[in-house]
């Protein structure tokens, strides 16, 4: 559930149906010109993402975020989650 005043853009309903999560962090992600008006429009698949850390980073994969109509030169590519370092060495040291 968000919490009053912001705005739910995609929920992963199987992967909570099909795994336990033991536990969420909060993050933010990189987003690149028009990426983040089709957010605001809902236009993302996140069915098949995941996230997987490489050289101290959080690497988002997997999301497809869906063209916005009225772009020029709009590419696909993987997001950077904003994180805090202390989130991926306590989650990412086994």
């Amino acid at each position: 559930m968000s919490p009053p005043g912001t705005k739910l853009i995609a929920s992963n309903r199987r992967a909570r149906h099909d795994y336990s999560i033991i536990d969420t962090i909060e993050a933010g992600i990189v987003l690149h010109g028009s990426e983040v008006k089709s957010l605001r429009d809902a236009q993302v698949q996140i069915a098949d993402g995941f996230a997987r850390v490489r050289n101290g980073e959080v690497w988002l994969e997997g999301v497809t975020i869906a063209a916005y109509g009225f772009a020029v030169g709009f590419g696909a590519h993987t997001q950077v989650v904003v994180t805090s370092r202390r989130d991926i060495t306590t989650r990412c040291s086994h």
